[in-house]
Formats: structure tokens, sequence, C-alpha cells
């Protein structure tokens, strides 16, 4: 199997879930096994991702509108309030220049 892993996720509004593909090069992940471990066994990961594999994943996820349960919100919406907020200082610290310009 040659080539990056990938995992896709989407939406699938019928099921009220998501669908996820694994994919490497041209070969597909057709199942998933869970296997029971004992105490004290030692286990690799089920996959390894570089940041591209994991970028990917992660934009589909965004792309489904999953966002992370505790963060700080999106870069647009952080520009949004940082704009309105140089509205409103421009307002109040400007004010006599704004008052000025308002026809009587």
């Amino acid at each position: 199997m040659n080539g990056p892993t990938e995992i896709r996720v989407m939406f699938e509004p019928w099921y009220a879930g998501y669908s996820v593909m694994i994919r490497q090069g041209d070969a597909i992940a057709t199942s998933m096994t869970m296997e029971k471990m004992e105490e004290g066994q030692l286990m690799g990961p089920t996959t390894r991702l570089d940041r591209k594999e994991v970028q990917l994943l992660m934009d589909d996820l965004w792309h489904c509108g999953v966002r992370p349960s505790e963060g700080t919100g999106s870069t647009g919406q952080l520009k949004a309030t940082e704009n309105h907020l140089k509205d409103m200082r421009q307002l109040v610290f400007n004010k006599e220049k704004t008052l000025k310009e308002i026809p009587k």
C-alpha cells in the first residue's frame, strides 16, 4: 500500500450521523475489528497520520459542522469582533469629530 493515509468524513443526514472512509493509495479499509486487551498488554495505535492527513480529517469534520467542544471560536468570528471593536473605538475617541459631521 503506497501513498498517504486519508480519513475522510461525510455527514449523512438520512442516518443522522457520519460516514468514515479510510484509504491509503489504491487500498480502502473495509472493516475495523475490536479486540479485547488483557490488563498490562501493550498495543500500538490503530493508525498513524502525519500533519497533512490530520488537517484533511479536520477540514472534513469542519465542513460537516463539527466544532471543538471547547475553544475560542473561528478566526472569522474573531476578525469580525476585532473590526466591531475598531469601529466602536473610532466612535468613542472621535466623538467631537463625529458630532461636527452630523448635519444640523
